[in-house]
């Protein structure tokens, strides 16, 4: 074996050895996206070669020995507001419709506690359940009770379910962001907002006067419907009210 080696390596007693002889397995075990890339020592800084790999997940349904496994190509899903499902103890009934139908997803709107705004994806609380998911006043609503019905569905029906997060956004009404409000965007921690803010507050402040008649004398009522309307507001912002925020400074 040695003299092969130096034979293969000109006389030399190392071996040369070309970039496509080095290798690894990697074993991934979890679906998701993977980046692997190579860095060399030297004065070249940061990694010089690199790709990204796409593991699919495994989606089963079923249980015991009635196991199996869903072909992402086989997928038939719906989408159901979670906000509009009511109490935990009526989605059954809801969501086997989906079932009779043929599909075999669902997907949920986030199933978190809702801000003021009620839109499906503003939350004031990510750690509790919505609570007009409760059966009645008297008793909370949790996780749990939300885990039972996707578990039957999966089990039972043979049916997978998929629920949205929300990671870069939250409810004016969230808590932890008045205790964290380096963790959002504000006058304090991004300066270059606050012209925006002014621009914005400015425009409240228009409406506000708008609502109360308070521009009626000028041609603009309470109620805007008219392009005469729409022009006599124009002028009113331009020459009354963006003065008096002094934008440019």
């Amino acid at each position: 074996p040695t003299g092969t080696l130096l034979s293969q390596s000109g006389g030399s007693k190392f071996v040369s050895i070309r970039d496509v002889d080095c290798y690894c397995t990697v074993h991934l075990n979890h679906s998701g996206a993977y980046h692997f890339y190579v860095q060399y020592e030297g004065a070249e800084e940061g990694p010089q070669a690199g790709l990204y790999v796409q593991v699919e997940p495994s989606l089963t349904v079923g249980k015991g020995d009635s196991l199996t496994v869903l072909p992402l190509e086989a997928i038939r899903c719906q989408t159901v507001l979670a906000k509009l499902m009511g109490p935990v103890g009526s989605w059954e009934a809801k969501l086997r419709v989906a079932k009779e139908s043929g599909y075999n997803v669902i997907h949920f709107t986030p199933i978190q506690e809702l801000g003021g705004s009620r839109s499906a994806y503003s939350l004031k609380n990510q750690l509790k359940v919505n609570p007009d998911f409760a059966n009645d006043k008297d008793h909370a609503v949790g996780f749990e009770d939300v885990e039972g019905v996707v578990k039957k569905m999966r089990q039972e029906w043979g049916m997978a379910s998929i629920c949205d997060i929300v990671l870069n956004h939250t409810a004016n009404e969230s808590i932890w962001i008045r205790e964290y409000a380096e963790c959002s965007y504000n006058c304090f921690t991004c300066p270059h907002l606050r012209p925006a803010f002014l621009l914005d507050a400015m425009l409240a402040r228009v409406g506000e006067d708008v609502a109360a008649g308070l521009l009626e004398h000028v041609g603009i009522p309470s109620v805007v419907e008219t392009a005469d309307h729409l022009d006599a507001l124009r002028w009113q912002v331009h020459t009354n009210y963006l003065p008096q925020i002094k934008l440019h400074e």
